[in-house]
């Protein structure tokens, strides 16, 4: 009995593994991007903890590279407010210094975004609320005087927001 009963575990593992599902890299967002030349893209990155603002950024740059390899081009903005704006400035003044290692995947997340042609706005407001001087913030940031105002203006001009939080 207990042989008949490891076989029957053994044959449904080897079919489990023989009609699993595709992994994710093989599914496909055709339908949702069919005719598509441009892909406008508005990201609203709050994020409270370095960690979370590292996965957001990466998330970015992957979504980036998929639309590229399916043919659409990116037209992407990513604006920086809330305590997210602490991890954009050039010295690490802001930030605890158990947070260093993750401000510098953050830099160099900002560099290479930035050489992908996506624009970086960093919002004044914000940068005000929490003692941020605008000088502080990183060469690759644009700093706009109200991020609302420019989430408002790039939603009107036909850009998705997508909250980053």
């Amino acid at each position: 009995m207990n042989h008949s009963f490891f076989a029957s575990l053994l044959l449904g593992a080897v079919l489990l593994l023989a009609f699993r599902p595709a992994a994710a890299a093989e599914y496909a967002d055709n339908s949702a991007i069919a005719g598509m030349t441009t892909a406008k893209a508005y990201y609203d990155v709050n994020v409270d903890t370095p960690a979370k603002l590292v996965k957001r950024l990466m998330l970015i740059n992957t979504t980036h590279e998929q639309l590229v390899k399916a043919g659409v081009k990116p037209d992407f903005v990513v604006g920086f407010r809330g305590k997210a704006s602490y991890f954009v400035t050039k010295g690490d003044d802001y930030i605890l210094e158990e947070d260093l290692a993750d401000k510098q995947k953050v830099r160099e997340w900002v560099e290479r975004l930035k050489g992908l042609g996506i624009v970086l706005e960093q919002c004044l407001v914000a940068a005000e609320l929490h003692d941020i001087e605008p000088e502080d913030f990183l060469p690759q940031m644009t700093l706009v005087g109200n991020g609302y105002i420019s989430m408002i203006g790039y939603q009107a001009r036909g850009y998705a927001l997508i909250p980053m939080y």
